[in-house]
């Protein structure tokens, strides 16, 4: 049995508390990649982060936040859905890692995020993506997640309550 539980949904926020709540349900840890982020030992922002060094600093620090949360024990861990582009990120995730995909229709997603009131442009633009990014995040993380769930128009409450029906069925727990 893997040691913690990757949860990863387009829709960061939503992910986020799904997280939260199912970390609580099961007594264990939560984690957050981008809270873990630190910034070359500088209090930086997400959004100074981006503007100083890019989304490929981003990455790279990423990557390394990844590898370092998969040696944790007793987690959930909310992953950036962009995580799942760049190689090796989810393989290094499933080492010690059951990884959960919160999957909706892109479309509602790009609807959803053209409404959003980001704090600044650069925020705006880094969680935007394109469709065809968005597109091949979802294939990724359909082909590689080890539970998929559709979340389609349902509440926070409602996709924690499946996210922990599935750990179960997963493990052949009642």
């Amino acid at each position: 049995m893997v040691q913690n539980i990757a949860i990863i949904g387009l829709d960061r926020d939503v992910a986020y508390e799904v997280s939260k709540m199912v970390a609580n349900q099961l007594e264990m840890h939560f984690l957050d990649t981008i809270d873990l982020f630190e910034f070359d030992n500088k209090p930086r922002t997400l959004s100074e982060m981006l503007s100083q060094f890019g989304i490929r600093y981003f990455r790279q620090k990423e990557k390394g936040t990844i590898k370092y949360v998969t040696g944790f024990t007793n987690s959930v861990i909310n992953i950036e859905s962009g995580a799942a582009e760049f190689g090796g990120n989810l393989k290094e995730l499933k080492t010690n890692c059951l990884v959960i995909y919160l999957r909706q229709d892109i479309r509602d997603f790009l609807q959803t995020m053209n409404k959003k009131e980001f704090k600044d442009e650069i925020l705006k633009a880094f969680y935007y993506a394109s469709p065809n990014a968005i597109q091949r995040r979802d294939n990724h993380l359909l082909t590689d997640a080890d539970i998929v769930i559709d979340i389609y128009d349902q509440s926070v409450l409602k996709i924690a309550s499946e996210v922990l029906r599935k750990i179960k069925s997963f493990y052949g727990v009642n």
